[in-house]
């Protein structure tokens, strides 16, 4: 009996084979490779912590540095002067800071 191939891109064995393409009737010819890449992404995000902010948690003063600067990406030295910046007016301390850091890297 011959083993089916499924369209899966989860491998039994964990990522190692995965069937090509044209062997997956789907109708978006992009579907298996995109389905693909999202689950090998989900895999790696899963190693580690992942922070977001929305521009509506601003602090006034981060507001006020937009206005003045300008809209810019964001950087481990943007995300380090902003808990720096925190932790100057006391809204937590040094030491969270430097932990909430220390998870960005």
């Amino acid at each position: 009996m011959s083993s089916a191939i499924t369209c899966s891109p989860l491998a039994a064995n964990g990522w190692s084979v995965r069937p090509p393409i044209a062997q997956c009737p789907v109708e978006n010819p992009y579907a298996g490779e995109f389905m693909w890449v999202k689950e090998h992404i989900m895999r790696l995000m899963e190693a580690r912590t992942i922070r977001a902010w929305h521009s509506i948690r601003l602090t006034d003063a981060e507001v006020d540095v937009l206005r003045q600067g300008g809209i810019y990406p964001s950087s481990l030295d943007t995300i380090r002067s902003r808990f720096a910046a925190q932790a100057a007016a006391g809204a937590f301390s040094q030491e969270v800071a430097d932990r909430l850091f220390a998870d960005k890297q």
